[in-house]
């Protein structure tokens, strides 16, 4: 099953540690491939963002919305066009709703 999270999560004011915990539990721990989603155009961008972070080390892959990836979707609360229902809608990822998540995530 795949978890697919909204690039605009991974910038502030999303922790750049719990958010690779996060991805880390899910990964590793739920067995999910855990994808970033964004438009075409801006994944150079998140990729040159998150990489010195060390936010990709538990990324599978980044895609874009027009690839239509099924699967658990994390999205930001403000300014995501919704093409697929979203599962769950968050305004950040960090060491208080990390938990929250990933426990929404293992009952889906």
């Amino acid at each position: 099953m795949n978890l697919i999270i909204e690039a605009s999560l991974s910038e502030p004011p999303s922790q750049v540690l719990p958010f690779r915990d996060f991805t880390w539990r899910a990964q590793k721990k739920l067995g999910r491939s855990v994808l970033i989603e964004c438009d075409e155009t801006e994944k150079d961008l998140y990729w040159k963002f998150m990489k010195p972070r060390g936010m990709l080390d538990f990324i599978d892959q980044l895609v874009s919305r027009r690839e239509g990836v099924f699967g658990f979707r994390v999205v930001n609360r403000g300014g995501f066009r919704f093409s697929v229902a979203p599962a769950m809608i968050v305004d950040r990822i960090d060491q208080f709703n990390q938990t929250e998540i990933l426990e929404k995530i293992t009952r889906f």
